[in-house]
């Protein structure tokens, strides 16, 4: 299956000035809100991409399947990925094919290696991916990270003034969504700050802060704690909404791009790199060998 559309290149300039961000996350973790958060070029911006809306979480129903993709006129192409480990995305593939025959051993397994394929085809093609997380911190996805960086084909890209080729690698920045006054203390912050780095250590994405053993992290209060006033069992943030979102731009423009490929890039030749990073993903053997080894 494609998973960029073939009318994508019909919206690539060959401005080679761009930037490549990806998001992801749980289902109802708030990644296309945080993506909006960088889609705007001014605060009165209409949403861009599809937010859930109270039904869908009612239902526990996912709201992007595939990747969704934006280009602002800034020229950051920014890609809103389905839910990892989405049982929604499970469910949905059950019902809609009848005969349904899932690709790996169970639907289970096939919703666990999609997940992996996806991360490491966002891995191969963006200068920065958001991993969003709503609360203080998930450990089976961030084994999943893990496990689809040492499962991604390798993508080559040139390093350093020499121009030897070394495997391509992107920011990191993790996300903290939704989180409550008390998260924000300092000893809360420095612990979570501390767990990243241990179990970051050995990851080769780019995850530390520039020049510091800090990892990226941007904290996003819960927008309910703006009503405190009004609701008596919500304790205002000490960092309002609007000003997190600012830090976050911030963070993520300023992150130094790295180049994806051996020579520089064009949109247009990114997109036709993305759909061979895609057919690589599909075609490697590595996912089959690792579901063998699912129970």
């Amino acid at each position: 299956s494609h998973f960029f559309c073939d009318g994508i290149s019909d919206y690539m300039t060959d401005n080679t000035d761009f930037t490549v961000i990806g998001v992801l996350g749980l289902q109802n973790c708030g990644k296309s809100s945080i993506l909006n958060i960088l889609a705007r070029n001014g605060i009165s911006d209409d949403d861009t991409f599809r937010v859930q809306t109270y039904e869908h979480q009612m239902l526990a129903e996912h709201c992007t399947n595939g990747v969704d993709v934006y280009v602002n006129s800034r020229r950051f192409i920014l890609l809103d990925v389905q839910p990892l480990l989405s049982s929604s995305i499970m469910d949905r593939s059950i019902q809609l094919e009848k005969k349904y025959t899932a690709e790996f051993t169970t639907a289970e397994n096939t919703i666990e290696v999609q997940s992996l394929q996806i991360t490491g085809f966002i891995f191969s093609i963006c200068h920065v991916v958001l991993l969003v997380q709503d609360w203080f911190m998930d450990l089976s996805l961030v084994r999943l990270i893990q496990a689809a960086e040492t499962l991604k084909p390798v993508t080559p890209a040139a390093s350093g003034e020499d121009n030897q080729v070394s495997e391509y690698f992107p920011h990191l920045v993790l996300v903290h969504n939704k989180v409550e006054a008390g998260d924000l203390e300092d000893d809360v912050t420095d612990e979570i700050k501390e767990m990243y780095s241990l179990m970051l250590s050995k990851s080769r994405l780019n995850w530390k802060e520039e020049g510091t053993n800090n990892p990226n992290i941007v904290f996003i209060p819960d927008q309910e704690g703006e009503r405190a006033e009004i609701l008596p069992y919500r304790i205002r943030p000490r960092i309002d909404y609007e000003k997190a979102g600012r830090q976050l731009r911030q963070k993520v423009f300023n992150l130094p791009r790295k180049p994806l490929s051996q020579g520089r890039l064009t949109e247009r030749a990114w997109a036709s790199l993305a759909n061979k990073a895609w057919d690589n993903i599909k075609n490697s053997p590595f996912y089959m060998e690792y579901n063998r080894l699912l129970p």
